[in-house]
């Protein structure tokens, strides 16, 4: 199984959460990543949602815990509040910020637990 690691960034907009999803040319996700050999899954999602979003993690991430897309991948899940605008980079083609109820039609559908964590978050 591979494991990856990525964050659940999201803002709030008027009323409204908001999302961050890329899309890399076949399906909606949180950014994330392989992680790598003596990386830990904290490092990992910090640098995967710089390499695919260039924002830098500057805020604080609480990891939610683990999804599994069957028994092909094991993706860790860090929580965090931020802002600024996204850049596509690295294999994302589009990074943005979506409202929640938007995002959870969009996102694989193995990672819409993680989006329901913030259907009874208080921000």
């Amino acid at each position: 199984m591979r494991m990856t690691s990525g964050v659940l960034l999201f803002r709030r907009k008027r009323k409204d959460l908001h999302v961050l999803l890329v899309f890399n040319g076949n399906s909606w996700s949180i950014p994330k990543g392989g992680i790598e050999r003596r990386e830990s899954r904290r490092k990992t999602a910090i640098r995967e949602l710089e390499e695919e979003t260039s924002i830098k993690a500057t805020m604080k991430l609480e990891e939610i815990g683990y999804v599994d897309r069957e028994k092909f991948e094991r993706l860790y899940c860090f929580l965090g509040h931020g802002d600024g605008k996204p850049r596509p980079a690295d294999d994302a083609e589009i990074a943005d910020f979506y409202p929640l109820d938007q995002a959870m039609k969009m996102i694989a559908k193995y990672q819409l637990p993680l989006l329901e964590v913030l259907r009874g978050l208080k921000v």
